[in-house]
């Protein structure tokens, strides 16, 4: 049986639908007929799609996006839903993105765990800053599990210095299992190890080392601290 590719992010819009590549963002427009194709694809694999779209389409609008190469063979366990309910839930949803003129959700999310930083960088305005009532990372499990339901295509972790967030490991394993391209912005000065080591291990999260300048002096005039630790930072993640 052959059904889509991991490395796609599939979403109806109100165009017909987007294909991207998760590892390039590379999209592909799709078509409302394509859209429809593919969500059939999903539910019951590509050769059983193939029967239940041509009772109710021609088969010449699929003529390219057969051809792409989206599909790998594996297995879908079947919901039991009838196709024409799939795709009457596909045109229905198109023609509501169409009367709302907008994207079904955004691609990127942007979480703020903790606006506290340990720095006093010159040109930050919520340099060392508290906050007293930060959520801990299950509560954002809801809203990143939330996220990936609906189509995100990365995540984006800032702060505040979002290392010094007192559960950010918990925060980085769950995202890691969720396993949606991820980036962390840090100052790297007060890393823990632990982190050090989730980051390193994870297929999904690429740590954002902030450098003024790799000049010590320079460095230490708008941030407050040296480049060294940051550059030891980026020398360890990338060995």
């Amino acid at each position: 049986m052959y059904v889509l590719s991991d490395e796609l992010l599939f979403r109806v819009e109100k165009n017909g639908g987007i294909l991207i590549n998760k590892n390039n963002f590379s999209r592909l427009e799709l078509s409302e007929s394509e859209s429809i194709f593919l969500s059939l694809v999903k539910e019951m694999g590509k050769e059983k799609a193939f029967n239940e779209y041509i009772k109710y389409f021609s088969a010449d609008s699929l003529t390219k996006i057969l051809r792409e190469k989206i599909y790998k063979e594996g297995e879908i366990k079947e919901k039991g839903i009838s196709s024409l309910s799939i795709i009457n839930k596909i045109q229905s949803k198109i023609k509501e993105l169409k009367k709302l003129n907008q994207i079904s959700f955004p691609l990127e999310l942007v979480i703020y765990p903790s606006m506290y930083c340990n720095l006093h960088c010159s040109f930050c305005f919520l340099a060392n800053r508290e906050d007293e009532n930060v959520h801990l990372a299950d509560d954002w499990k809801k809203v990143l599990s939330q996220a990936k339901e609906n189509g995100i295509l990365s995540f984006s972790i800032l702060g505040g210095e979002p290392t010094k967030y007192k559960d950010i490991d918990n925060l980085l394993k769950i995202i890691d299992s969720l396993k949606v391209v991820t980036t962390i912005t840090t100052n790297g000065q007060e890393i823990k190890k632990s982190t050090i080591d989730i980051i390193c291990q994870s297929d999904y999260i690429t740590p954002v080392i902030s450098l003024e300048s790799i000049d010590d002096f320079k460095n230490f005039e708008l941030m407050g601290t040296r480049s060294k630790r940051g550059i030891e930072l980026i020398t360890r993640i990338a060995s």
